[in-house]
């Protein structure tokens, strides 16, 4: 018998990776389909404005992508840290027109987005990035925040609280 070679287990962590992927993924689907799942729907300018501030990571990201019909307008939020993109990269070609992203890293979701969508935005807020995705966005298109990281920590933000600021200045209704 062959000695496992570095290849063989690359293979063999990289299956273990995908996997746990998967079942992440299973878990983050349930947890979408309970009841009043998102933070806020805000349906105004002849668009859907969705606040899924809970979306904390990449995998939870993909599961609100998935969960969305339509062309899709997707803000999120780049911090310090950088995450790993390539992950939604499949979803991102096939659902998401455009991406409106903020923070100090957002070269990162850049490179990993900007070939697999029609427009590639960086913002320096969550406010201009609803503003400049509402000028974008097409009758019936959903914009949805899902921030794909925590904050990075350098201070305490209330995303709930600073959507319905965003979409306020936007709408001029409170909410």
């Amino acid at each position: 018998m062959e000695p496992l070679g570095k290849k063989t287990i690359l293979i063999i962590e990289s299956k273990t990776s995908v996997e746990q992927v998967i079942l992440r993924n299973r878990d983050n689907i349930k947890r979408l389909k309970q009841k009043n799942r998102f933070a806020s729907i805000v349906k105004s300018f002849n668009h859907i404005f969705i606040n899924d501030c809970d979306s904390t990571d990449i995998n939870g990201c993909m599961a609100t992508i998935d969960q969305l019909e339509g062309s899709i307008i997707w803000i999120n939020y780049a911090p310090r840290l950088a995450r790993n993109y390539a992950e939604i990269i499949p979803m991102v070609k096939s659902k998401v027109r455009a991406v409106f992203s903020f923070g100090p890293e957002t070269g990162f979701v850049y490179w990993a987005t900007e070939r697999q969508v029609e427009l590639f935005v960086k913002t320096e807020s969550l406010t201009e990035a609803l503003i400049q995705a509402n000028l974008y966005a097409r009758d019936n298109e959903t914009i949805v925040f899902a921030p794909g990281a925590e904050y990075d920590g350098t201070k305490n933000v209330d995303w709930v609280g600073e959507f319905n600021e965003a979409i306020t200045k936007l709408t001029g209704k409170t909410y």
